[in-house]
């Protein structure tokens, strides 16, 4: 039986190419809205939205601009950094034996960054450390999300993201870890690198146990070392939460077999086709999507965290399976899971 070659770097960039060509639409409109969401979610009032940015305010006090310049005008970026978003509320329980990070995505500045922060500790009332993954451009962000997603090179903001998730680890009894978008292709470069600390004994396999992890809008491929990970590191709890109409999930997650969603009409039927004739070359795994965890899947648009994800996350809007069980859900109000 012949051997399936090896794919070649110049490979996975056409198969990239083709995923993303497949999660394109025709309509033009309809992947804006896949990334922005529909007109009415462009809620300047909404909790924490990154829309506040439209508000008259923002606008005359330069945040806008600010924003535009950091995300799309190629100047001298910041390093990495850890953003402390402390608890809010009157409640007075303690959690000083669990941490709370979250990893954000691309062409997000430190004010965004905590925007998203500050609305996860208004949902699960504590504290939670921003590792803030500064954007270098939108484009140059791309960039990186390929170097780390096809290539599986190590960029800067994985090498800085380890070792607090590390340190925490050894000192405490929880660690929860919540990424969206491009934040989820960082963690599961964390995650291999865990993995072979491991089999260095440079960390033990007690320590990793406690380590949960909740994504959003997971863009990560085949994401082999997450998959690898769980079944070698031990990681009990892994959950992936995708707007069924967002573009940057539909590269990833939502691309797993049992929900994935290939194009309609002419230009589906040629994909397929294409598709159908490079499995022949590479063997039926070229394609996949391997993630492990359960996938919560929610019938909206957009890709924004704030304004499209947690938007009305109280309300357990992400179901599998028609069940909203997600153990994400019981954190909600300062809550804790039963086991």
């Amino acid at each position: 039986m012949a051997k399936t070659p090896t794919p070649t770097p110049l490979q996975l960039i056409l198969r990239d190419l083709l995923i993303l060509s497949d999660s394109l639409e025709i309509y033009p409109w309809r992947n804006l809205t896949a990334v922005f969401g529909d007109i009415s979610s462009w809620n300047c009032n909404a909790p924490r939205s990154e829309y506040k940015l439209l508000q008259p305010s923002k606008l005359s006090n330069g945040d806008l601009l600010e924003y535009l310049a950091e995300a799309y005008i190629p100047v001298y970026k910041p390093s990495p950094s850890c953003i402390p978003v402390p608890k809010t509320g009157k409640k007075r329980i303690s959690f000083n034996k669990e941490a709370w990070f979250f990893i954000n995505g691309v062409a997000t500045n430190k004010e965004i960054a905590k925007w998203n922060g500050q609305r996860l500790v208004d949902l699960f009332h504590r504290p939670i450390t921003v590792l803030h993954n500064p954007t270098d451009t939108l484009p140059v962000d791309l960039v990186e999300c390929v170097l780390d997603r096809t290539f599986d090179w190590t960029t800067d903001p994985v090498k800085f993201s380890i070792e607090p998730i590390k340190k925490a680890l050894e000192e405490k009894e929880k660690v929860v870890v919540i990424t969206h978008s491009q934040g989820s292709i960082i963690m599961s470069r964390v995650l291999k690198q865990l993995s072979e600390q491991k089999d260095e004994n440079e960390i033990c396999k007690k320590d990793l146990e406690k380590l949960e992890i909740y994504t959003f809008a997971c863009p990560a491929d085949e994401m082999s070392s997450i998959k690898k990970s769980c079944d070698g590191l031990g990681l009990k709890y892994m959950e992936h939460f995708a707007n069924t109409h967002d573009l940057v999930a539909k590269l990833g997650v939502l691309r797993i077999t049992e929900h994935e969603q290939f194009s309609t009409g002419l230009w589906g039927d040629l994909i397929k086709c294409v598709f159908s004739e490079t499995t022949k070359i590479f063997g039926d795994k070229f394609f996949n999507v391997d993630i492990s965890g359960k996938l919560y899947i929610r019938k909206h648009s957009g890709h924004l965290l704030n304004a499209h994800y947690l938007d009305e996350f109280t309300t357990l809007p992400y179901k599998s399976d028609n069940s909203a069980d997600a153990r994400l859900y019981e954190y909600l109000g300062g809550s804790s899971p039963k086991n």
